[in-house]
C-alpha cells in the first residue's frame, strides 16, 4: 500500500477489517474448543465403555459365584442335617435317668445304629471332595481349610457316639455337646468365608 495514505485512510481499512478479524478469531476460538470438548468426551466415553466391561464381567463373577455358593449348601446341608438328627437322637435315648443299660442297648439297636452305620465315612468323604473342587475353583483357600475341618469335627463328633450304650454319664454328654458346638461353629465359618469372598470382590 502506497505510504503517502493518509491516517484516515488506514482507519477506515482497519474498521473494514475489524469484524472480519474477531470473525476468524471467534472461528478459531471454538474450532479449538470444539476439539477439545470431543477430545473430553471421546475418553470420557472410552472410561465409561470400560466400567460397563467391568460391571459385566463383576456381575458375571458374581452369579458364578452365587452358583457354586448354592451347590455348597447343596452338599454340606444334608451332612450336618444328619450329623444333628444322629446327635439328637442319641442324646434322647440315653441320657434318661430312669432307663436301665439294657433299655438304653435296646432302643440304640433299634432307632440308631442303622443311621449312624449308614452315615458312613466315604458319604462324608466324597461332600468334602466336591467341597473342595469348588474351593479351588473360587481360589478361597481359608474356605479349603475350613471345610477340611469341619468333616475332621463331624468325624471326631461321631467318634465319641457309644453304641452300647454304656457311656451315660454327664462327662460323655458334655463331650458330645462340645463337639457338636465345635463343627457347627465352623459350619457357620465356612459359609461366612465364601460370601465374605463375594462382598470383597463386588467392591471397586
Amino acid at each position: 500500500m502506497d505510504a503517502n495514505t493518509s491516517p484516515q485512510t488506514w482507519v477506515e481499512i482497519i474498521k473494514t477489517a475489524g469484524p472480519f478479524v474477531v470473525a476468524l478469531g471467534s472461528l478459531a476460538f471454538n474450532y479449538l474448543q470444539s476439539k477439545r470438548l470431543a477430545e473430553i468426551n471421546h475418553k470420557k466415553d472410552i472410561e465409561i465403555a470400560e466400567i460397563q466391561q467391568k460391571t459385566i464381567i463383576l456381575e458375571e463373577n458374581l452369579k458364578s459365584k452365587n452358583a457354586y455358593l448354592i451347590k455348597l449348601e447343596e452338599i454340606y446341608s444334608p451332612i450336618l442335617a444328619k450329623t444333628e438328627a444322629i446327635l439328637q437322637n442319641y442324646f434322647g435315648l440315653v441320657f434318661q435317668k430312669t432307663k436301665s443299660i439294657e433299655k438304653i442297648q435296646e432302643d440304640l439297636l433299634n432307632y440308631l445304629s442303622d443311621d449312624y452305620i449308614a452315615f458312613s465315612m466315604e458319604v462324608r468323604k466324597t461332600a468334602l471332595a466336591k467341597a473342595i473342587v469348588i474351593c479351588h475353583t473360587l481360589k478361597n483357600h481359608k474356605a479349603y481349610e475350613l471345610a477340611s475341618q469341619f468333616d475332621y469335627q463331624i468325624t471326631q463328633a461321631l467318634a465319641l457316639i457309644d453304641i452300647s450304650g454304656k457311656s451315660s454319664e454327664p462327662e460323655h454328654y458334655d463331650a458330645l455337646k462340645q463337639a457338636q458346638d465345635t463343627y457347627r461353629l465352623t459350619y457357620v465359618a465356612f459359609f461366612y468365608c465364601i460370601v465374605n469372598d463375594e462382598v470383597k470382590t463386588a467392591l471397586p
